[in-house]
C-alpha cells in the first residue's frame, strides 16, 4: 500500500510540472472595452462617428422607437429589410437635422445611417455580423448600385443617390471603418491570407451560390480574432 501511494503521490508531482511549463494559448486582449466582444450588447444610443461604434460608446441617447419597413430590390424574390427612427411626437428629438450621424444601437441590434446627416425619415441598414468584418445587406441605387454609407471619418464613400434596387452584399473593415462591396475578387483577396477557407470557397464556389460569400466572410472574421487592432 505504501509503495501504491508514493507511485499516485510521484505521478502528481509529475503532472503538475507538465501543466505549470505547458505554455498557455494566447487568447485576445479583452481588457480594453470593444464592441467586439461585447456584440450581443453593444449599449443603447446614437453613434456620430465610426469610433463610437468600435468602441461600444455612443455619444447620445435616443427616444424613439425602431421601426422595420421594406424595400423591394431586383434581386429576385427578395425584400429588404430597413430600418428607421420613430419619434413620438411633442417630444423632443435629442439629436438635430444635420448632425453628424454613422448609426445607432437599440441595445440588441446595431443599425448603420445611409448618409452621414440626421433626419427624421433617414434609413438604416442592420449589421448581421460584428466582428474582424462587420456584414450587411443594403439596396444600391439604380444608377450607381451603390448607396451612402459613412465611412470611418463620418465622409459618405458614394455621393449619389436614387432609389434602392439591387441587394447589395456589403462589410465594415474593424480596423478602418472601411465599407466595400463583398465581390468574389475582394473576397478572395482576404481568404488569401488562410489558404485553408480559400481552398474550400473555391471548391464550393463552383455551384455558383451567393450566399456563399458572406457566410466564408463570417468563417474567416471568426477565425482571425487576433487580426483586430485594439486602441
Amino acid at each position: 500500500m505504501y509503495l501504491i501511494c508514493n507511485k499516485i503521490i510521484l505521478f502528481i508531482a509529475v503532472y503538475s510540472l507538465q501543466c505549470l511549463n505547458t505554455p498557455l494559448k494566447a487568447q485576445p486582449d479583452t481588457s480594453k472595452t470593444n464592441i467586439i466582444f461585447n456584440k450581443h450588447s453593444p449599449k443603447k444610443g446614437i453613434y456620430q462617428n465610426f469610433e463610437e461604434f468600435r468602441s461600444n460608446n455612443p455619444a447620445m441617447s435616443y427616444n424613439a422607437i425602431v421601426v422595420k419597413t421594406r424595400e423591394t430590390v431586383t434581386t429576385k424574390d427578395s425584400i429588404l429589410e430597413v430600418y428607421k427612427l420613430e419619434f413620438p411626437k411633442k417630444m423632443k428629438i435629442s439629436i438635430e437635422n444635420g448632425s453628424p450621424i454613422w448609426g445607432f444601437s437599440d441595445g440588441k441590434n446595431v443599425y448603420i445611417a445611409r448618409k452621414n446627416n440626421f433626419s427624421k425619415n433617414l434609413r438604416y441598414d442592420k449589421l448581421k455580423y460584428i466582428g474582424r468584418y462587420c456584414y450587411y445587406q443594403t439596396g444600391g441605387s439604380y444608377n450607381t448600385s451603390q448607396f451612402s454609407h459613412p465611412g470611418a471619418s463620418g465622409n459618405v464613400n458614394t455621393t449619389k443617390g436614387g432609389k434602392p434596387r439591387e441587394l447589395l452584399e456589403k462589410a465594415i473593415d474593424i480596423n478602418t471603418g472601411e465599407h466595400f462591396e463583398l465581390t468574389k475578387n475582394k473576397l478572395r483577396e482576404i481568404l488569401s491570407h488562410d489558404v485553408q477557407l480559400l481552398n474550400a470557397y473555391l471548391m464550393e464556389r463552383e455551384n455558383d451560390k451567393k450566399y456563399m460569400m458572406p457566410h466564408y466572410l463570417i468563417l474567416y472574421a471568426e477565425k482571425h480574432i487576433e487580426e483586430i487592432n485594439f486602441r
